[in-house]
Protein backbone atom coordinates (compact mmCIF):
# COMPACT_ATOMS: atom_id res chain seq x y z
CA UNK A 1 0.00 0.00 0.00
CA UNK A 2 1.65 3.27 -1.04
CA UNK A 3 1.27 5.94 1.77
CA UNK A 4 -1.91 7.29 2.69
CA UNK A 5 -3.68 4.91 0.01
CA UNK A 6 -5.20 1.51 -0.19
CA UNK A 7 -4.65 -0.55 -3.25
CA UNK A 8 -7.24 -2.34 -5.02
CA UNK A 9 -7.24 -5.66 -7.40
CA UNK A 10 -10.26 -6.23 -8.78
CA UNK A 11 -10.23 -9.60 -10.92
CA UNK A 12 -13.58 -9.66 -13.04
CA UNK A 13 -14.25 -11.04 -16.83
CA UNK A 14 -17.37 -8.89 -17.19
CA UNK A 15 -15.23 -5.82 -19.00
CA UNK A 16 -18.48 -3.81 -18.44
CA UNK A 17 -19.10 -4.36 -14.60
CA UNK A 18 -15.50 -3.67 -14.63
CA UNK A 19 -15.56 -0.61 -16.21
CA UNK A 20 -18.32 0.28 -13.85
CA UNK A 21 -16.44 -0.54 -10.60
CA UNK A 22 -13.29 1.29 -12.04
CA UNK A 23 -15.66 4.21 -12.72
CA UNK A 24 -16.86 4.15 -9.28
CA UNK A 25 -13.38 3.94 -7.66
CA UNK A 26 -12.18 6.49 -9.97
CA UNK A 27 -15.12 9.16 -9.12
CA UNK A 28 -15.48 8.18 -5.27
CA UNK A 29 -12.31 6.57 -4.25
CA UNK A 30 -9.27 9.21 -5.13
CA UNK A 31 -7.58 9.58 -3.68
CA UNK A 32 -7.56 6.57 -1.12
CA UNK A 33 -8.26 3.67 -3.66
CA UNK A 34 -5.79 2.83 -6.51
CA UNK A 35 -7.35 -0.24 -8.57
CA UNK A 36 -5.69 -2.99 -10.62
CA UNK A 37 -8.17 -5.05 -12.79
CA UNK A 38 -7.60 -8.48 -13.91
CA UNK A 39 -10.08 -10.53 -16.68
CA UNK A 40 -8.74 -13.68 -15.20
CA UNK A 41 -7.84 -15.67 -12.27
CA UNK A 42 -4.68 -16.52 -13.94
CA UNK A 43 -3.52 -12.93 -14.77
CA UNK A 44 -4.77 -11.85 -10.83
CA UNK A 45 -2.32 -14.07 -9.77
CA UNK A 46 0.25 -12.96 -11.79
CA UNK A 47 -0.64 -9.28 -10.28
CA UNK A 48 -0.67 -10.82 -6.62
CA UNK A 49 3.08 -12.45 -7.42
CA UNK A 50 4.30 -9.57 -8.79
CA UNK A 51 2.97 -6.27 -6.41
CA UNK A 52 1.42 -5.93 -2.73
CA UNK A 53 -2.25 -5.44 -2.32
CA UNK A 54 -3.94 -4.52 0.45
CA UNK A 55 -7.63 -5.67 -0.43
CA UNK A 56 -8.84 -7.77 -3.67
CA UNK A 57 -12.39 -7.47 -5.71
CA UNK A 58 -12.97 -11.09 -6.36
CA UNK A 59 -15.92 -12.29 -8.60
CA UNK A 60 -15.86 -16.32 -8.24
CA UNK A 61 -17.19 -17.24 -11.51
CA UNK A 62 -14.60 -16.80 -14.39
CA UNK A 63 -13.28 -18.19 -17.10
CA UNK A 64 -10.64 -20.18 -15.51
CA UNK A 65 -11.93 -20.91 -12.26
CA UNK A 66 -15.27 -21.23 -11.09
CA UNK A 67 -16.93 -21.05 -7.35
CA UNK A 68 -15.30 -21.75 -4.25
CA UNK A 69 -11.90 -23.07 -5.97
CA UNK A 70 -11.18 -19.37 -7.01
CA UNK A 71 -11.43 -18.46 -3.36
CA UNK A 72 -9.21 -20.81 -2.23
CA UNK A 73 -6.71 -20.88 -4.99
CA UNK A 74 -5.76 -17.10 -3.84
CA UNK A 75 -5.98 -17.71 0.04
CA UNK A 76 -3.59 -20.15 -0.93
CA UNK A 77 -1.12 -17.67 -2.51
CA UNK A 78 -2.15 -14.72 -0.39
CA UNK A 79 -3.86 -15.82 2.82
CA UNK A 80 -3.32 -12.67 4.46
CA UNK A 81 -5.08 -10.66 2.04
CA UNK A 82 -8.80 -9.51 2.88
CA UNK A 83 -11.41 -10.45 -0.05
CA UNK A 84 -14.91 -8.56 -0.94
CA UNK A 85 -16.59 -11.42 -2.57
CA UNK A 86 -18.78 -9.94 -5.61
CA UNK A 87 -21.78 -11.97 -6.61
CA UNK A 88 -24.97 -12.51 -8.32
CA UNK A 89 -28.24 -13.19 -6.73
CA UNK A 90 -28.33 -16.85 -7.84
CA UNK A 91 -24.51 -17.22 -6.50
CA UNK A 92 -25.92 -15.99 -3.24
CA UNK A 93 -25.04 -19.72 -0.99
CA UNK A 94 -21.50 -19.24 -2.27
CA UNK A 95 -20.76 -15.82 -1.33
CA UNK A 96 -22.16 -16.96 2.04
CA UNK A 97 -20.07 -20.05 1.85
CA UNK A 98 -17.17 -17.80 0.45
CA UNK A 99 -17.36 -15.74 3.68
CA UNK A 100 -17.17 -19.00 6.14
CA UNK A 101 -14.18 -19.23 3.88
CA UNK A 102 -12.08 -16.21 5.43
CA UNK A 103 -13.75 -14.04 2.73
CA UNK A 104 -14.00 -10.48 4.56
CA UNK A 105 -17.28 -9.57 3.01
CA UNK A 106 -19.58 -9.71 -0.23
CA UNK A 107 -21.43 -7.80 -2.24
CA UNK A 108 -24.58 -8.05 -4.15
CA UNK A 109 -23.13 -7.04 -8.22
CA UNK A 110 -26.78 -5.61 -8.81
CA UNK A 111 -26.86 -3.95 -6.02
CA UNK A 112 -24.17 -2.32 -5.80
CA UNK A 113 -23.36 1.73 -5.59
CA UNK A 114 -20.42 4.12 -4.96
CA UNK A 115 -20.76 4.49 -0.84
CA UNK A 116 -21.48 0.94 -0.38
CA UNK A 117 -18.41 -0.41 -2.47
CA UNK A 118 -15.68 2.10 -0.81
CA UNK A 119 -16.99 0.96 2.22
CA UNK A 120 -16.60 -2.34 2.10
CA UNK A 121 -13.25 -2.00 0.87
CA UNK A 122 -12.19 0.32 3.84
CA UNK A 123 -13.97 -1.92 5.90
CA UNK A 124 -12.19 -4.68 4.81
CA UNK A 125 -9.42 -3.54 4.91
CA UNK A 126 -9.82 -1.66 8.64
CA UNK A 127 -11.35 -5.57 9.94
CA UNK A 128 -8.27 -7.16 8.69
CA UNK A 129 -5.68 -4.85 10.32
CA UNK A 130 -7.58 -4.56 13.62
CA UNK A 131 -7.62 -8.43 13.53
CA UNK A 132 -3.92 -8.23 12.58
CA UNK A 133 -3.08 -5.88 14.88
CA UNK A 134 -5.31 -7.12 17.95
CA UNK A 135 -3.63 -10.61 16.81
CA UNK A 136 -0.14 -9.09 17.44
CA UNK A 137 -1.25 -7.74 20.29
CA UNK A 138 -2.30 -10.86 22.25
CA UNK A 139 1.22 -12.49 20.83
CA UNK A 140 3.60 -10.18 22.02
CA UNK A 141 1.87 -10.01 25.18
CA UNK A 142 2.06 -13.89 25.53
CA UNK A 143 6.22 -13.45 24.33
CA UNK A 144 6.22 -10.80 26.83
CA UNK A 145 4.85 -12.61 29.83
CA UNK A 146 6.73 -15.59 28.98
CA UNK A 147 10.02 -13.41 29.01
CA UNK A 148 9.46 -11.92 32.36
CA UNK A 149 8.29 -14.76 33.73
CA UNK A 150 11.51 -16.73 32.81
CA UNK A 151 13.76 -13.77 33.91
CA UNK A 152 11.83 -13.70 36.93
CA UNK A 153 13.05 -17.15 38.26
CA UNK A 154 16.86 -15.99 36.80
CA UNK A 155 16.95 -12.39 38.29
CA UNK A 156 14.76 -11.26 41.05
CA UNK A 157 16.01 -7.79 40.84
CA UNK A 158 14.33 -7.07 37.80
CA UNK A 159 10.51 -7.45 39.36
CA UNK A 160 9.51 -4.28 39.33
CA UNK A 161 10.70 -3.51 35.60
CA UNK A 162 9.15 -6.83 34.91
CA UNK A 163 5.68 -5.44 36.92
CA UNK A 164 5.74 -1.94 35.21
CA UNK A 165 6.16 -4.04 31.44
CA UNK A 166 3.19 -5.34 32.42
CA UNK A 167 1.08 -3.18 33.41
CA UNK A 168 2.15 -1.26 30.45
CA UNK A 169 1.20 -4.19 28.25
CA UNK A 170 -1.87 -4.94 29.80
CA UNK A 171 -2.88 -0.88 28.99
CA UNK A 172 -1.84 -1.60 25.50
CA UNK A 173 -4.39 -4.67 25.39
CA UNK A 174 -7.36 -2.21 27.02
CA UNK A 175 -6.02 0.37 23.83
CA UNK A 176 -6.46 -2.74 21.44
CA UNK A 177 -9.56 -3.97 23.09
CA UNK A 178 -11.47 -0.43 23.33
CA UNK A 179 -10.54 0.01 19.52
CA UNK A 180 -11.65 -3.18 18.69
CA UNK A 181 -14.80 -2.26 20.73
CA UNK A 182 -15.15 1.09 18.50
CA UNK A 183 -14.85 -0.60 15.51
CA UNK A 184 -17.56 -2.83 16.67
CA UNK A 185 -19.73 -0.02 17.61
CA UNK A 186 -19.34 1.35 14.07
CA UNK A 187 -20.12 -1.75 12.21
CA UNK A 188 -24.05 -1.28 10.42
CA UNK A 189 -24.17 -5.05 12.33
CA UNK A 190 -25.54 -5.78 15.05
CA UNK A 191 -23.58 -7.69 17.14
CA UNK A 192 -23.91 -9.42 20.67
CA UNK A 193 -21.61 -12.21 22.62
CA UNK A 194 -22.71 -15.43 24.85
CA UNK A 195 -19.92 -16.64 26.93
CA UNK A 196 -20.64 -20.69 27.48
CA UNK A 197 -22.61 -20.59 30.13
CA UNK A 198 -25.61 -18.81 28.27
CA UNK A 199 -24.84 -15.33 29.62
CA UNK A 200 -24.51 -12.29 27.38
CA UNK A 201 -20.94 -10.56 28.08
CA UNK A 202 -21.29 -8.03 24.87
CA UNK A 203 -23.17 -6.04 22.71
CA UNK A 204 -23.36 -3.25 20.34
CA UNK A 205 -26.02 -0.11 20.02
CA UNK A 206 -26.92 -1.41 16.57
CA UNK A 207 -27.81 -4.66 18.14
CA UNK A 208 -29.99 -3.36 20.47
CA UNK A 209 -31.82 -0.87 18.07
CA UNK A 210 -32.23 -3.78 15.41
CA UNK A 211 -34.45 -5.66 17.78
CA UNK A 212 -36.02 -2.45 19.29
CA UNK A 213 -34.44 -3.81 23.26
CA UNK A 214 -35.45 -2.07 26.19
CA UNK A 215 -32.30 -1.06 27.82
CA UNK A 216 -33.74 -2.46 30.92
CA UNK A 217 -34.41 -5.67 29.13
CA UNK A 218 -30.32 -5.62 27.97
CA UNK A 219 -28.76 -4.59 31.21
CA UNK A 220 -30.30 -8.19 32.53
CA UNK A 221 -28.09 -9.88 30.04
CA UNK A 222 -30.45 -12.68 30.40
CA UNK A 223 -29.87 -14.91 26.90
CA UNK A 224 -33.34 -16.86 28.12
CA UNK A 225 -35.08 -13.36 28.26
CA UNK A 226 -33.64 -12.14 25.25
CA UNK A 227 -34.67 -14.73 23.15
CA UNK A 228 -38.22 -14.74 24.07
CA UNK A 229 -38.27 -11.41 23.53
CA UNK A 230 -36.74 -12.61 19.75
CA UNK A 231 -39.05 -14.94 19.08
CA UNK A 232 -42.26 -12.75 19.90
CA UNK A 233 -41.08 -10.48 16.71
CA UNK A 234 -40.03 -13.27 14.20
CA UNK A 235 -42.86 -14.80 12.04
CA UNK A 236 -41.37 -18.79 12.18
CA UNK A 237 -40.05 -18.82 15.90
CA UNK A 238 -39.76 -22.35 16.15
CA UNK A 239 -37.82 -22.86 13.13
CA UNK A 240 -35.82 -20.10 14.38
CA UNK A 241 -35.61 -21.80 17.89
CA UNK A 242 -34.89 -25.02 16.48
CA UNK A 243 -31.74 -23.62 14.84
CA UNK A 244 -30.57 -22.11 17.89
CA UNK A 245 -30.90 -24.76 20.05
CA UNK A 246 -28.60 -27.27 17.81
CA UNK A 247 -25.74 -24.33 17.80
CA UNK A 248 -24.77 -23.76 21.30
CA UNK A 249 -22.05 -25.97 22.38
CA UNK A 250 -20.89 -26.87 19.27
CA UNK A 251 -18.34 -25.04 16.64
CA UNK A 252 -20.53 -24.68 13.64
CA UNK A 253 -20.98 -21.59 11.71
CA UNK A 254 -24.53 -20.51 10.78
CA UNK A 255 -26.13 -18.34 8.07
CA UNK A 256 -29.94 -17.71 7.93
CA UNK A 257 -32.80 -15.49 7.21
CA UNK A 258 -35.26 -14.24 9.63
CA UNK A 259 -38.54 -12.68 9.00
CA UNK A 260 -40.45 -10.45 10.77
CA UNK A 261 -44.31 -10.07 11.59
CA UNK A 262 -43.42 -6.25 10.95
CA UNK A 263 -41.84 -7.61 7.51
CA UNK A 264 -38.52 -6.69 8.24
CA UNK A 265 -35.64 -8.91 7.24
CA UNK A 266 -32.66 -9.79 8.83
CA UNK A 267 -29.60 -11.66 7.54
CA UNK A 268 -28.27 -13.54 11.36
CA UNK A 269 -24.61 -15.03 10.93
CA UNK A 270 -23.28 -17.11 14.12
CA UNK A 271 -19.67 -18.16 14.56
CA UNK A 272 -18.07 -19.69 17.33
CA UNK A 273 -15.95 -17.88 19.83
CA UNK A 274 -13.05 -20.09 20.55
CA UNK A 275 -10.28 -18.72 23.00
CA UNK A 276 -6.96 -21.49 23.37
CA UNK A 277 -8.53 -23.65 21.67
CA UNK A 278 -11.54 -24.13 23.64
CA UNK A 279 -15.47 -23.00 23.19
CA UNK A 280 -15.72 -19.98 25.27
CA UNK A 281 -18.99 -19.18 23.82
CA UNK A 282 -20.62 -17.48 20.33
CA UNK A 283 -20.86 -14.62 18.33
CA UNK A 284 -23.84 -13.52 17.04
CA UNK A 285 -24.63 -10.63 13.98
CA UNK A 286 -27.66 -9.49 12.10
CA UNK A 287 -27.96 -7.13 9.18
CA UNK A 288 -30.91 -5.53 8.60
CA UNK A 289 -31.68 -6.29 4.66
CA UNK A 290 -35.13 -5.39 4.59
CA UNK A 291 -34.32 -3.10 1.80
CA UNK A 292 -32.21 -5.09 -0.51
CA UNK A 293 -34.64 -7.71 -0.52
CA UNK A 294 -37.48 -5.94 -1.59
CA UNK A 295 -35.12 -4.14 -3.94
CA UNK A 296 -34.08 -7.70 -5.15
CA UNK A 297 -38.13 -9.02 -5.21
CA UNK A 298 -38.68 -5.63 -7.27
CA UNK A 299 -35.90 -6.50 -9.52
CA UNK A 300 -36.96 -10.43 -9.89
CA UNK A 301 -40.88 -9.22 -10.68
CA UNK A 302 -39.52 -6.81 -12.81
CA UNK A 303 -37.43 -8.90 -15.16
CA UNK A 304 -40.14 -11.75 -15.38
CA UNK A 305 -42.71 -9.11 -16.51
CA UNK A 306 -40.07 -8.18 -18.71
CA UNK A 307 -38.90 -11.67 -20.00
CA UNK A 308 -42.86 -12.65 -20.72
CA UNK A 309 -43.18 -9.51 -22.94
CA UNK A 310 -40.12 -10.00 -24.44
CA UNK A 311 -40.75 -13.53 -25.35
CA UNK A 312 -44.43 -13.18 -26.35
CA UNK A 313 -44.13 -10.25 -28.65
CA UNK A 314 -43.85 -10.47 -32.48
CA UNK A 315 -41.48 -7.80 -32.65
CA UNK A 316 -38.22 -8.17 -31.75
CA UNK A 317 -36.72 -6.29 -28.50
CA UNK A 318 -32.97 -6.00 -28.12
CA UNK A 319 -30.38 -4.52 -26.30
CA UNK A 320 -26.80 -2.90 -27.51
CA UNK A 321 -23.45 -1.76 -26.09
CA UNK A 322 -22.49 1.25 -27.56
CA UNK A 323 -20.33 0.09 -30.60
CA UNK A 324 -23.40 -1.66 -31.36
CA UNK A 325 -22.58 -5.11 -30.58
CA UNK A 326 -25.89 -6.91 -29.54
CA UNK A 327 -26.32 -7.89 -26.04
CA UNK A 328 -29.58 -9.03 -25.91
CA UNK A 329 -32.63 -10.25 -28.63
CA UNK A 330 -36.24 -11.79 -27.72
CA UNK A 331 -37.22 -14.96 -29.31
CA UNK A 332 -39.14 -13.17 -32.11
CA UNK A 333 -35.47 -12.67 -33.72
CA UNK A 334 -35.45 -16.58 -34.60
CA UNK A 335 -38.20 -16.41 -36.54
CA UNK A 336 -37.89 -12.66 -38.34
CA UNK A 337 -33.81 -13.83 -39.35
CA UNK A 338 -33.99 -17.62 -39.34
CA UNK A 339 -30.54 -17.04 -36.79
CA UNK A 340 -30.43 -18.95 -33.64
CA UNK A 341 -30.26 -16.50 -30.69
CA UNK A 342 -26.82 -18.03 -30.20
CA UNK A 343 -25.90 -16.95 -33.33
CA UNK A 344 -26.81 -13.29 -33.00
CA UNK A 345 -26.00 -12.27 -29.48
CA UNK A 346 -22.69 -10.89 -29.08
CA UNK A 347 -22.57 -10.05 -32.57
CA UNK A 348 -21.92 -6.24 -34.17
CA UNK A 349 -25.38 -4.88 -35.38
CA UNK A 350 -23.97 -4.39 -38.94
CA UNK A 351 -22.59 -7.22 -39.99
CA UNK A 352 -25.92 -8.45 -40.84
CA UNK A 353 -26.26 -5.70 -43.11
CA UNK A 354 -25.09 -5.06 -46.85
CA UNK A 355 -21.81 -2.31 -46.23
CA UNK A 356 -23.70 0.43 -47.71
CA UNK A 357 -26.82 -0.19 -44.91
CA UNK A 358 -24.22 -0.88 -42.22
CA UNK A 359 -22.29 2.51 -43.35
CA UNK A 360 -25.90 4.20 -42.87
CA UNK A 361 -27.03 2.54 -39.88
CA UNK A 362 -23.88 3.58 -38.03
CA UNK A 363 -24.58 6.80 -38.76
CA UNK A 364 -27.98 7.24 -37.76
CA UNK A 365 -27.27 5.27 -34.23
CA UNK A 366 -24.42 7.41 -33.72
CA UNK A 367 -27.47 9.50 -32.78
CA UNK A 368 -27.47 7.23 -29.42
CA UNK A 369 -24.47 8.59 -27.91
CA UNK A 370 -25.44 12.09 -27.98
CA UNK A 371 -28.97 11.30 -26.22
CA UNK A 372 -31.33 11.11 -29.01
CA UNK A 373 -33.76 8.54 -30.21
CA UNK A 374 -34.35 6.52 -33.02
CA UNK A 375 -37.50 6.51 -34.49
CA UNK A 376 -39.29 4.43 -37.20
CA UNK A 377 -35.84 3.87 -38.79
CA UNK A 378 -35.80 1.56 -41.90
CA UNK A 379 -33.11 -0.56 -42.99
CA UNK A 380 -32.54 -3.87 -44.90
CA UNK A 381 -31.09 -7.13 -43.16
CA UNK A 382 -29.99 -10.36 -44.99
CA UNK A 383 -31.90 -13.18 -43.10
CA UNK A 384 -29.88 -16.82 -42.56
CA UNK A 385 -31.59 -18.26 -45.89
CA UNK A 386 -30.19 -15.45 -47.55
CA UNK A 387 -33.54 -13.55 -48.27
CA UNK A 388 -33.63 -9.92 -46.88
CA UNK A 389 -36.24 -8.25 -44.98
CA UNK A 390 -36.72 -4.82 -43.96
CA UNK A 391 -36.89 -3.88 -40.39
CA UNK A 392 -38.50 -0.93 -39.08
CA UNK A 393 -36.71 0.27 -35.53
CA UNK A 394 -37.29 2.87 -32.71
CA UNK A 395 -34.31 3.13 -30.42
CA UNK A 396 -33.77 4.90 -27.08
CA UNK A 397 -30.05 5.45 -24.63
CA UNK A 398 -29.26 3.49 -21.61
CA UNK A 399 -27.27 5.83 -19.59
CA UNK A 400 -26.49 4.80 -15.76
CA UNK A 401 -25.00 7.96 -13.55
CA UNK A 402 -25.21 10.63 -16.97
CA UNK A 403 -23.35 8.25 -19.13
CA UNK A 404 -24.43 6.50 -22.06
CA UNK A 405 -23.56 2.80 -22.70
CA UNK A 406 -25.94 1.83 -25.16
CA UNK A 407 -29.54 1.41 -26.76
CA UNK A 408 -32.45 -0.44 -26.19
CA UNK A 409 -35.60 -0.83 -28.48
CA UNK A 410 -37.93 -2.70 -30.63
CA UNK A 411 -37.06 -3.79 -34.50
CA UNK A 412 -40.21 -4.83 -36.26
CA UNK A 413 -40.58 -6.82 -39.67
CA UNK A 414 -41.88 -4.39 -42.51
CA UNK A 415 -41.48 -6.59 -45.40
CA UNK A 416 -44.62 -7.59 -45.88
CA UNK A 417 -45.92 -4.26 -45.03
CA UNK A 418 -43.13 -2.50 -48.18
CA UNK A 419 -44.51 -5.53 -50.65
CA UNK A 420 -48.44 -4.53 -49.67
CA UNK A 421 -47.61 -0.95 -50.57
CA UNK A 422 -45.97 -1.59 -53.66
CA UNK A 423 -48.64 -3.68 -54.61
CA UNK A 424 -50.91 -1.02 -53.94
CA UNK A 425 -49.06 1.37 -55.64
CA UNK A 426 -49.01 -0.88 -58.82
CA UNK A 427 -52.85 -1.58 -58.60
CA UNK A 428 -53.14 2.13 -57.95
CA UNK A 429 -52.26 2.79 -61.75
CA UNK A 430 -53.35 -0.11 -63.48
CA UNK A 431 -55.71 -1.56 -64.97
CA UNK A 432 -56.95 -4.73 -63.42
CA UNK A 433 -58.78 -6.36 -66.44
CA UNK A 434 -55.94 -5.56 -69.08
CA UNK A 435 -52.46 -4.71 -66.86
CA UNK A 436 -52.35 -1.60 -69.16
CA UNK A 437 -51.90 1.49 -66.94
CA UNK A 438 -55.21 3.46 -66.42
CA UNK A 439 -56.76 6.37 -67.39
CA UNK A 440 -55.69 8.69 -64.53
CA UNK A 441 -52.47 7.35 -65.25
CA UNK A 442 -53.04 8.43 -68.68
CA UNK A 443 -54.18 11.88 -67.96
CA UNK A 444 -51.23 12.44 -65.10
CA UNK A 445 -48.43 10.88 -68.06
CA UNK A 446 -49.45 12.80 -71.49
CA UNK A 447 -49.46 16.14 -69.53
CA UNK A 448 -46.10 15.38 -68.17
CA UNK A 449 -45.53 13.84 -71.64
CA UNK A 450 -45.98 17.49 -73.30
CA UNK A 451 -44.19 18.89 -71.58
CA UNK A 452 -41.15 17.34 -72.00
CA UNK A 453 -41.47 17.20 -75.45
CA UNK A 454 -41.56 20.95 -75.71
CA UNK A 455 -38.60 21.33 -72.98
CA UNK A 456 -36.38 19.10 -75.18
CA UNK A 457 -37.98 19.48 -78.50
CA UNK A 458 -38.36 15.67 -79.43
CA UNK A 459 -41.50 15.06 -81.07
CA UNK A 460 -44.57 12.78 -79.26
CA UNK A 461 -46.73 10.94 -80.95
CA UNK A 462 -50.68 9.99 -79.22
CA UNK A 463 -52.42 6.81 -80.80
CA UNK A 464 -56.17 6.20 -79.53
CA UNK A 465 -57.81 2.43 -80.54
CA UNK A 466 -61.61 2.24 -80.36
CA UNK A 467 -63.39 -1.46 -80.66
CA UNK A 468 -66.09 -0.64 -83.45
CA UNK A 469 -69.63 -1.96 -81.82
CA UNK A 470 -68.24 -3.46 -78.84
CA UNK A 471 -71.48 -2.99 -77.14
CA UNK A 472 -73.46 -5.40 -79.61
CA UNK A 473 -70.51 -7.69 -79.50
CA UNK A 474 -71.36 -8.42 -75.97
CA UNK A 475 -74.59 -8.53 -76.33
CA UNK A 476 -74.61 -11.63 -79.05
CA UNK A 477 -71.92 -13.48 -76.53
CA UNK A 478 -71.48 -12.55 -73.08
CA UNK A 479 -69.40 -10.36 -70.46
CA UNK A 480 -66.99 -12.96 -69.87
CA UNK A 481 -66.36 -13.49 -73.68
CA UNK A 482 -66.01 -9.24 -73.85
CA UNK A 483 -63.48 -9.36 -70.85
CA UNK A 484 -61.60 -12.00 -72.46
CA UNK A 485 -61.61 -9.95 -75.89
CA UNK A 486 -60.05 -6.71 -74.07
CA UNK A 487 -57.57 -8.81 -72.29
CA UNK A 488 -56.29 -9.92 -75.86
CA UNK A 489 -56.16 -6.37 -77.27
CA UNK A 490 -54.38 -5.10 -74.02
CA UNK A 491 -51.83 -7.43 -75.08
CA UNK A 492 -51.70 -7.44 -78.78
CA UNK A 493 -50.86 -3.69 -77.90
CA UNK A 494 -49.41 -3.88 -75.06
CA UNK A 495 -46.75 -5.99 -77.10
CA UNK A 496 -46.52 -3.67 -79.64
CA UNK A 497 -44.73 -0.69 -78.48
CA UNK A 498 -41.39 -0.12 -77.11
CA UNK A 499 -40.38 -1.56 -73.55
CA UNK A 500 -39.62 1.01 -71.16
CA UNK A 501 -40.16 3.74 -73.46
CA UNK A 502 -43.78 4.19 -74.94
CA UNK A 503 -46.67 3.62 -72.73
CA UNK A 504 -49.51 1.64 -73.29
CA UNK A 505 -53.61 2.49 -71.56
CA UNK A 506 -57.08 1.10 -71.01
CA UNK A 507 -58.72 4.81 -70.64
CA UNK A 508 -62.27 3.61 -71.05
CA UNK A 509 -64.40 0.61 -71.37
CA UNK A 510 -63.83 -0.54 -75.46
CA UNK A 511 -60.81 2.23 -75.63
CA UNK A 512 -56.61 2.60 -75.71
CA UNK A 513 -54.29 4.80 -75.50
CA UNK A 514 -50.46 4.75 -76.38
CA UNK A 515 -48.21 7.37 -75.91
CA UNK A 516 -44.95 7.27 -78.56
CA UNK A 517 -41.96 9.79 -77.12
CA UNK A 518 -39.51 10.55 -79.50
CA UNK A 519 -41.97 9.40 -82.26
CA UNK A 520 -43.19 11.42 -85.28
CA UNK A 521 -46.61 11.42 -86.62
CA UNK A 522 -45.18 9.08 -89.60
CA UNK A 523 -43.72 6.58 -87.41
CA UNK A 524 -46.48 6.65 -85.11
CA UNK A 525 -48.79 5.61 -87.95
CA UNK A 526 -46.74 2.71 -88.94
CA UNK A 527 -47.06 1.53 -85.31
CA UNK A 528 -51.25 2.00 -85.11
CA UNK A 529 -51.60 -0.15 -88.84
CA UNK A 530 -49.44 -2.62 -86.78
CA UNK A 531 -51.46 -3.14 -84.08
CA UNK A 532 -54.79 -2.86 -86.53
CA UNK A 533 -53.58 -6.01 -88.42
CA UNK A 534 -52.09 -8.11 -85.31
CA UNK A 535 -55.70 -8.12 -83.67
CA UNK A 536 -57.33 -8.73 -87.65
CA UNK A 537 -55.56 -11.49 -87.61
CA UNK A 538 -56.36 -12.75 -84.09
CA UNK A 539 -59.83 -11.81 -83.70
CA UNK A 540 -62.32 -11.67 -87.08
CA UNK A 541 -65.21 -10.70 -85.49
CA UNK A 542 -64.25 -7.07 -84.67
CA UNK A 543 -63.04 -4.40 -85.97
CA UNK A 544 -60.77 -1.55 -84.20
CA UNK A 545 -60.23 1.80 -85.50
CA UNK A 546 -57.07 4.44 -84.43
CA UNK A 547 -56.88 7.80 -84.10
CA UNK A 548 -53.84 9.62 -84.39
CA UNK A 549 -52.05 13.09 -83.61
CA UNK A 550 -48.49 14.90 -83.47
CA UNK A 551 -47.65 17.56 -80.45
CA UNK A 552 -46.44 20.02 -82.99
CA UNK A 553 -49.48 22.77 -83.34
CA UNK A 554 -50.86 21.68 -79.80
CA UNK A 555 -50.88 24.29 -76.59
CA UNK A 556 -51.66 21.30 -74.03
CA UNK A 557 -52.41 17.59 -73.42
CA UNK A 558 -56.96 18.01 -74.09
CA UNK A 559 -55.47 19.73 -77.40
CA UNK A 560 -53.63 16.50 -78.51
CA UNK A 561 -56.52 14.31 -77.40
CA UNK A 562 -58.78 16.04 -78.62
CA UNK A 563 -56.96 16.05 -82.46
CA UNK A 564 -56.26 12.37 -81.77
CA UNK A 565 -59.88 11.54 -80.76
CA UNK A 566 -61.50 13.81 -83.52
CA UNK A 567 -59.08 11.52 -86.19
CA UNK A 568 -60.74 8.87 -84.48
CA UNK A 569 -63.61 9.82 -85.10
CA UNK A 570 -63.16 10.69 -88.54
CA UNK A 571 -61.99 7.14 -89.50
CA UNK A 572 -64.87 5.30 -88.14
CA UNK A 573 -67.04 7.25 -90.65
CA UNK A 574 -64.53 6.51 -93.32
Amino acid sequence: MTEGKISVLLIEDDPGYARMIQEMIAEFGKPDLDLTYSDTLTKGLDSLAKENFDVILLDLTLPDSDGLETLLRIKGLVPDIPIVVLTSLEDEKIALKAVQESAQDYIYKGDVRPTLLIRAIKYAVERKRMLQELQNAFENQETVVKERTEELSIMNIQLQNEIEEKKQAEHALRDNEELLKATIESTADGIFVINENGEVTHSNARFAELWDIPEKLLRTKNDEELLKFFLDQLIEPNVFLSKVSGLYGTKKESLDILKFKDGRIFERYTRPLVRNGKFSGRVWSFRDITKSKLTERKVKDSEERFRNIAERSSDMIFEMDIKGNITYLSQAAVRITGYDLDEIVGQSFYNFMAKSEAERAEKIFSRISKGKNIEGYEFEITKKSGAIATIEINASPISRNDKIFGSHGIARDISYRKEMKEELDILSITDTLTGLLNKQQFQKNIKYEMKRAKRSSYPLTLILFSIDDFKSYVEKTDRVKGDRLLREIGNTIGYSVREDVDNSYRIGWNNFAVILPCTTEEQGLVVAERVVVMIARKIKTIKINFGIASHEGQRSASDIIKTAEKDLKANKLS
